[in-house]
């Protein structure tokens, strides 16, 4: 499993490496796309920030009773657990999550720490107050959970404990095969998963990466061009590589058929990414890992930033209107 759940790892381009600001930033990043309605109908928008929005979608799939166990994969600062609760008060959550910059905020903000390292590291008004309104929300909650700092291809559970797992953008972060193992041992017969993951992982046929995803945006083809002049650089990954999906359906059914689960494509959630938000959060990172991910943080951002902003002059780098979608395929996998 990749080390961190983030944006991507140290190594990637997040600088944070489980740290409490790698908490910090994820939440910031789910705060800043707060901003933006996102839309269940025509009619009816709902603000919420994509790690919301998703969690929401897999719960509302899963059919939880009362006195369920369910494992939360990958629980990061603990939105999916919390949206467990919301539908499930009466449920008991685990969650597995190996950064301890996550888990720390999820402690926290379920009233299991008082936070002072994270209040110590942000100012931010708004993430401040999205801390508080979540905090006044889970205190009825927080006997409820129980967080473990490991990896979930690791972590020793009870066998067969476990009548639900949920796993927010949590899979292609792991071995699936690996995964589906674990899963296979801590469920329950006829316990089911429900997951997602991306477009740089699975090719939706409905909706191919190619086609939609933000990830293939001329606009970022635009700023690594504009890198590498400044830096005398030609041989570099070509862009596509961060996008271009590994699986199909075909491809993960087999996978998990071969570890004892029986998967299935139950929806897809197309989410639009905002401009000002992919240049703002993933374009800097998608640049210093395909271009200058050994350079000084400070002098690599310089160039990053100098390039946006060169680009963002450019009326040729605006002209793709039609990548700009993050494809969120969802899944349920089902032991026998």
């Amino acid at each position: 499993m990749k080390k961190n759940v983030c944006l991507g790892s140290k190594k990637d381009g997040n600088p944070y490496a489980g740290t409490v600001e790698e908490g910090i930033s994820f939440d910031t990043y789910e705060v800043t796309c707060r901003r933006l309605k996102q839309y269940d109908s025509i009619t009816n928008p709902i603000i919420m920030g994509p790690y919301e929005l998703i969690s929401r979608s897999l719960v509302d799939h899963a059919k939880i009773k009362e006195g369920d166990s369910v494992l939360d994969l990958g629980s990061g600062t603990g939105i999916t657990t919390l949206e467990i609760l919301l539908q499930n008060p009466k449920a008991n959550v685990i969650g597995v999550e190996q950064s301890k910059g996550m888990l720390e905020v999820a402690n926290y903000k379920f009233h299991k720490n008082y936070g002072k390292k994270l209040l110590e590291c942000t100012n931010d008004p708004a993430l401040i107050k999205y801390w508080n309104e979540f905090r006044e929300k889970s205190k009825v909650h927080k006997d409820n959970v129980e967080f473990l700092l490991n990896d979930f291809e690791e972590v020793e559970l009870e066998t067969q404990s476990i009548d639900y797992a949920i796993g927010g953008s949590f899979m292609h972060w792991t071995n699936l095969g690996n995964s589906f193992k674990q899963l296979k041992l801590f469920l329950k017969p006829k316990g089911k998963v429900l997951w997602s993951t991306t477009s740089h992982f699975y090719n939706d046929s409905e909706f191919p990466a190619s086609e939609y995803g933000f990830r293939y945006n001329d606009f970022l083809a635009h700023v690594m061009d504009e890198v590498k002049k400044k830096i005398g650089k030609n041989n570099v990954k070509d862009y596509r590589n961060i996008a271009r999906p590994k699986h199909d359906l075909e491809s993960i059914q087999k996978i998990s058929l071969g570890n004892g689960l029986k998967t299935e494509k139950i929806g897809t959630r197309v989410i639009h990414v905002d401009l000002q938000t992919f240049v703002q959060t993933h374009v800097p990172v998608f640049v210093k890992e395909l271009i200058i991910p050994d350079m000084d943080e400070s002098v690599s951002q310089k160039i990053v930033n100098e390039s946006i902003a060169s680009v963002i002059n450019n009326p040729s780098a605006l002209k793709d209107i039609k990548h700009k979608y993050d494809i969120i395929p969802i899944f349920e996998s089902k032991k026998d």
